[in-house]
């Protein structure tokens, strides 16, 4: 339960149950009221908000798993994950004296960046495209994702941006993004740049303390089935075929 305090009567919300004691809806940041219950909506920029925003728009399949990152990397608060089920990473932890080994979702490389720039203009992570407007949708009947960018050049030349993004129910390997680019008052050549980031501070592997074995010495140690050899077989005990343990080495 949520209380709004618009008169100062905090003490009072709380004693009557509410959870969360806020002084505005809007610190919420649950996007503009619309008709459509299934439209979740962004307008404009607020990078205290980014990561929130980022993960109420999460597309996923139940295999595959991003959040709503936008594709410049020059965004305050930005951090982009993709996520597989099943894929973790062994973390050492200090809790009280002890030691213990966790496990953690790892977050795959950043397939999302794009870099553009007008002919004679510098790049977008140059500086050399501002945004002027920005509304970001998601359709949750749908799964999909949809961005509107109105950039502009220091020439003053105007490039409006529609990205589409969705994550596949039928083949859960398929992440698509489509984005489509529209002078608005000029005519001429674009460059453009897309890729994986493999070196975000994100994919860093995590360091186990000294007095543990390294990642080489801790790749696995779940317990393997074993049976006795029957006839015909040798005399060591075999694995059961497509026996196998998880890897948690970092």
């Amino acid at each position: 339960m949520v209380g709004v305090d618009r008169h100062g009567n905090r003490a009072d919300l709380e004693a009557a149950g509410a959870d969360v004691v806020i002084n505005n809806l809007a610190e919420l940041d649950l996007g503009l009221v619309m008709r459509d219950p299934w439209l979740l909506i962004y307008e404009g920029m607020d990078p205290e908000h980014e990561g929130h925003r980022e993960a109420l728009t999460t597309l996923g399949n139940g295999y595959m798993g991003i959040r709503g990152a936008v594709t410049e990397n020059r965004r305050p608060g930005r951090y982009a994950g993709t996520y597989l089920a099943g894929v973790y990473n062994r973390v050492w932890a200090t809790i009280g004296e002890g030691t213990v080994a966790e496990e953690h979702m790892v977050n795959l490389p950043d397939c999302l960046p794009l870099d553009l720039r007008l002919q004679g203009t510098p790049w977008w992570s140059g500086g050399g495209l501002e945004i002027l407007h920005e509304r970001r949708v998601l359709n949750m009947e749908k799964a999909v994702l949809t961005r509107h960018l109105l950039l502009e050049a220091p020439d003053g030349r105007h490039l409006h941006l529609e990205e589409t993004r969705f994550v596949s129910m039928d083949t859960r390997h398929i992440l698509a993004i489509r984005t489509r680019l529209t002078p608005r008052d000029w005519s001429g050549l674009l460059d453009i740049t897309a890729g994986v980031n493999c070196l975000g501070p994100q994919q860093q592997p995590a360091r186990a303390p000294a007095e543990f074995p390294g990642p080489s010495d801790r790749q696995d140690h779940t317990a393997i089935p074993r049976r006795r050899p029957g006839p015909g077989r040798g005399g060591g005990d075999h694995p059961k075929p497509g026996a196998r343990g998880h890897s948690g080495g970092s």
